[in-house]
């Protein structure tokens, strides 16, 4: 039997290029416990650190500036990567949302707005998809 620190943890791949937010987003999840959450503020840099270590889920904001969302969730579908993948949308992404489910996104949860529903929406989903799997 696994003691305390044993047990499996999810691994969370989280994608924002914001620095602040992305802090804030990681300190958040990991205080929802289950999660081992390993950060990245771009897609490259998220694609270099998925040839490292292949994590159970990605989360990404939906509005990255630099780079494309949609061409990083095409890039991993085309290579066959099935890893699943959230996008963080902000309020009133609707439509945006919907375009990045029918290139096979996983889910998407809203990334403003108060933090005890976020969050805990957000573990929520994740731990949604990972079962599916």
């Amino acid at each position: 039997m696994l003691d305390k620190k044993e047990e499996y943890r999810i691994g969370v791949l989280l994608v924002m290029h914001d620095p602040m937010l992305l802090e804030t987003t990681a300190d958040c999840l990991n205080f929802q416990g289950g999660l081992n959450i390993e950060t990245a503020l771009s897609t490259d840099e998220a694609e270099t650190k998925m040839k490292k270590t292949k994590p159970d889920v990605v989360v990404c904001d939906l509005d990255m500036p630099l780079t494309n969302s949609f061409d990083f969730l095409k890039k991993l579908r085309e290579k066959g990567d099935k890893t699943p993948l959230i996008f963080l949308a902000a309020n009133g992404e609707k439509e945006l949302t919907i375009k990045a489910q029918c290139l096979g996104a996983n889910g998407s949860v809203e990334k403003y707005g108060d933090p005890n529903v976020v969050y805990p929406t957000l573990k929520k989903c994740i731990v949604s998809v990972i079962r599916k799997r």
